[in-house]
């Protein structure tokens, strides 16, 4: 149609340039429209009847006058009907489906196939980048929209989808990603949600607003499992206990608590023992390297106890490790890094003793002998020309703390406390408590420890002095052998022999008998911690009674042995274990002492936390003289390894135990970080070494929900897959929800040029006429 024309119609030109049906449609202002249209047609033709039938015009003339009139007539009862000109032509809605992809952690546990790939890897393949990929597929009949997602879901180029996918998502919140997805394609002509995932949610609790919503949409999902559906394998080094310190010579032991998870009874785990900062393996006692090869147990936890035997003198990072196995879900709890003193084996000893009995003169032969020790004996019931023995002969008990400091730790036997001034008493109560000095007590027939009550050295024992039995020397007619607990166990004090499992036999089988004990005490709650108990009797509390007990007073460590007869496992032995259960009992003594260098020492609760959770630190003041120098609070600050300041917090003096300083920080940041508090030690600043790793929260059940998947489609309408059914029946599974809409577009006509031109031309063609003809 040429450019005046459409302007004279009022027409737009963008109109002619698309395929559309054209219709013309009116709209008249009165109702019934047939019934007034007749009226009035039929009023236009009298009225016109009227006017001419009185006219002296000519027939042809007059016929054709009233034509005009006429036409003029309906062409107005035509625009009084609002003609408009309508065009109506076809839109296509396209059909679009939402394709989610799980991004947490748990798709990159490699479970799937026989060659272990990768949950994500898995799900890549899939999707692909070929004309067979569900992708190029699923394009061919819908708009493909591609959310990747965790705790949130993203949209992700269809170009190249698969470039630069990771699984490091802490959280997967699959019922989240579903309502914001929707959220953004309401409005849109949506098939269905394929959901890529293993169903595992975090946190797990369904939300009630998501299936409702799934309900009220009509929005079908395709749920497509991944991951195998079996126990996922997992090694868990769930604990480590060892000794912080260890005298030169010495075995270095760890006991370790492994947790397994999807393995088989009698699969074999591998640990080992390796230096943290240079990856050496240790050596073991054989002077081989420290491993240990444990079988999994149908319970799927079990117990090892590992050692190596330390080299240099100094502080080091032991590194416990359990070899990953193929296919484990997450390997970063396999190892515990746990550090260690070796300290210089060289010990002087102090022992105090009654009368000479028989543990007495063992106990002194024993340790002369040795080479590691340096002895001073008192036996306070000699005369006094008596020249008393040991390798330090002494003939007075120390005055003051300097003498007293001369020695790592301090043995009372059966002694008289009425042998010692108060100011001696209060000595060493100082000596424990402020310069880490150590303090057993052997329990005798005469005095240990029943005549130590309400004296200044009771609260130094690891033990209560509940109740003296009738008949203190009283002994057993059948002699008995110790229980050890499980702090005995991993205790070096009955480390017989190398291998754990032999000691233990040996103690409950071949070890010779005792035939007394003191009866009366139990393990101070808190504080005294049992190493050795009797296998059949009890002790005030109703628990075993205690045999030997451990425990910590101030900087120091306690000992309180209910036994004087170990001389008899001489007995049919020799020397060997006699001098390992002392040696290891004055060693165990003397670490506070010699650890006592360090004034103060500075501790993380746990090696590694999780990003999110508070970490514990702990100061502990070691010299009692230093604690009531220091101020109620101190700072502390986190250290990345670039030596930023990452945080800062202050550790605050706990109300009960003065000597102890506590603060929790918030892990905010992975990496590892180092604690510093300075101004405490003037000699050197306080560290401790923490890592934060990323949450495990999407680990601890990654196995594949498929219940819940099932539950989603249906609830949806949708339809559940596995990864091999998905790639040929996804697809064709989908109906598309393209829709052709009609679009119309409307002009009025009645109000347009054309409509006036022609009222114009018709009233002019008329009044020309007429003056032809003569008339008015």
């Amino acid at each position: 149609m040429p450019r005046w024309m459409q302007q004279i119609l009022g027409l737009k030109a963008e109109l002619f340039s698309q395929e559309a049906e054209w219709s013309l449609r009116f709209a008249p202002p009165w109702s019934p429209a047939l019934l007034w249209n007749l009226l009035i047609a039929a009023a236009i033709g009298l009225g016109v009847w009227a006017i001419y039938r009185k006219e002296k015009f000519t027939p042809w003339r007059r016929w054709t006058l009233a034509g005009l009139r006429v036409l003029l007539g309906l062409w107005l009862l035509v625009l009084l009907n609002r003609p408009n000109l309508t065009l109506t032509r076809q839109r296509v809605e396209p059909s679009v489906v939402a394709v989610l992809v799980d991004q947490s952690m748990s798709m990159g546990l490699a479970d799937v196939g026989e060659q272990g790939e990768s949950r994500l890897e898995a799900v890549r393949k899939l999707l692909g980048q070929t004309d067979q990929s569900l992708l190029d597929q699923l394009a061919k009949r819908h708009d493909v929209r591609l959310y990747g997602f965790d705790e949130s879901p993203r949209q992700l180029p269809t170009t190249r989808p698969l470039a630069g996918w990771t699984a490091t998502g802490r959280q997967s919140h699959i019922e989240r990603a579903l309502r914001e997805v929707m959220a953004q394609l309401r409005g849109k002509r949506l098939a269905g949600v394929v959901l890529l995932s293993d169903g595992r949610q975090t946190p797990p609790a369904a939300d009630s607003q998501t299936m409702d919503l799934l309900r009220r949409e009509g929005v079908k999902i395709f749920p497509v499992a991944v991951g195998a559906d079996r126990a996922p394998r997992n090694v868990e080094l769930a604990a480590v206990s060892g000794e912080e310190a260890v005298f030169q010579g010495d075995l270095a032991s760890f006991t370790a608590t492994i947790n397994t998870g999807g393995l088989e009874p009698g699969t074999q785990l591998t640990v080992q023992l390796k230096d943290a900062d240079s990856g050496a393996a240790l050596a073991g006692p054989d002077g081989k390297a420290a491993v240990r090869q444990i079988s999994v147990p149908p319970e799927g936890s079990v117990q090892t106890q590992i050692a190596f035997a330390p080299g240099q003198l100094g502080k080091m990072r032991v590194r416990l490790e359990v070899t990953p196995l193929a296919g484990e879900i997450d390997t970063r709890d396999n190892a515990r890094v746990l550090p260690l003193e070796v300290l210089n084996s060289q010990l002087t000893i102090l022992y105090v003793e009654g009368l000479p009995r028989w543990e007495y003169r063992y106990v002194k032969n024993e340790m002369m002998r040795d080479k590691s020790m340096r002895l001073s004996c008192l036996l306070t019931s000699a005369d006094p020309n008596f020249a008393q023995e040991g390798t330090l002969p002494i003939r007075h008990f120390p005055e003051t703390m300097e003498q007293l400091q001369e020695y790592d730790a301090l043995v009372l036997g059966d002694v008289d406390p009425r042998q010692f001034t108060d100011g001696q008493l209060r000595l060493i109560a100082d000596f424990v408590s402020q310069k880490g000095g150590g303090l057993e007590m052997v329990a005798g027939t005469h005095y240990s420890p029943w005549a130590w009550r309400n004296s200044a050295i009771e609260p130094l024992l690891p033990v209560s002095l509940v109740r003296p039995p009738e008949d203190v020397a009283a002994g057993t007619a059948e002699g008995f052998r110790p229980r050890l607990t499980a702090a005995g166990e991993a205790s070096p004090i009955f480390r017989f022999f190398a291998d754990p499992l032999q000691t233990k036999s040996y103690l409950a089988e071949k070890l010779p008998p005792l035939f007394w004990f003191c009866r009366g005490v139990e393990a101070k709650s808190g504080v005294g911690e049992v190493f050795a108990e009797h296998p059949t009797e009890t002790g005030p509390d109703g628990h075993p009674a205690p045999l030997l007990v451990a425990g910590r007073y101030g900087a120091g460590r306690t000992l309180f042995s209910a036994i004087d007869d170990s001389w008899r496992w001489r007995f049919y032995t020799g020397e060997s274990l006699f001098n390992t259960y002392w040696v290891q009992q004055l060693r165990y003594l003397a670490r506070g002492h010699r650890m006592g260098q360090n004034r103060a020492a500075l501790a993380v609760e746990r090696p590694v936390y999780e990003l999110g959770e508070m970490m514990r630190l702990t100061l502990r003041v070691l010299d009692g003289q230093l604690s009531g120098q220091l101020p109620d609070r101190l700072g502390v600050q986190l250290v990345d390894e670039h030596g930023a300041v990452i945080n800062s917090a202050t550790l605050r003096r706990g109300p009960e135990h003065p000597e102890r300083y506590e603060v929790s920080v918030p892990a905010q940041q992975l990496g590892r970080f180092t604690a510093q508090v300075a101004g405490v030690d003037a000699t050197n600043v306080l560290t401790a070494q923490v890592e934060v790793a990323a949450p495990r929260l999407e680990m601890r059940n990654p196995r594949p929900d498929i219940a819940w998947l099932e539950q989603l489609a249906q609830i949806s309408g949708g339809r559940y897959f596995t990864l091999q059914q998905a790639g040929g029946s996804l697809v064709p599974a989908i109906t598309s929800a393209a829709m052709i809409v009609p679009v119309e577009s409307s002009t009025a006509l009645w109000d347009t040029p054309a409509a006036l031109l022609m009222i114009i031309l018709l009233i002019g063609a008329e009044w020309i006429g007429r003056k032809r003809s003569g008339g008015v």
